[in-house]
């Protein structure tokens, strides 16, 4: 279309809509939650913060990762985790 004298020429995608044209597509997919008990506390935060309940409690307030397959990748563990103790493995799967 003409504007003033103008062609208009569309505006590219907005980082935010290349992102979710990527989330849309594809997913992070965790593999594997490693954590490191030399460096674990024991203060349980992960296991509060995990919004799906992927911890549990090994009897010692330390997490023990039981349903990986319901992580979402939010990466609230590794960041309420003040020792660095948590590392999620991840991958992307895409669809089509």
């Amino acid at each position: 279309m003409w504007r003033r004298g103008r062609p208009r020429v569309p505006k590219p995608l907005s980082r935010w809509a290349l992102t979710l044209q990527v989330n849309v597509l594809c997913r992070v997919v965790v593999k594997e939650i490693r954590i490191d008990y030399s460096k674990c506390s024991g203060c349980r935060l992960c296991i509060e913060h995990c919004p799906v309940k992927v911890f549990e409690d090994r009897g010692d307030g330390r997490p023990k990762p039981e349903r990986i397959s319901a992580c979402i990748a939010c990466i609230g563990c590794m960041a309420v985790c003040e020792q660095g103790a948590i590392e999620l493995v991840s991958d992307w799967e895409c669809s089509g």
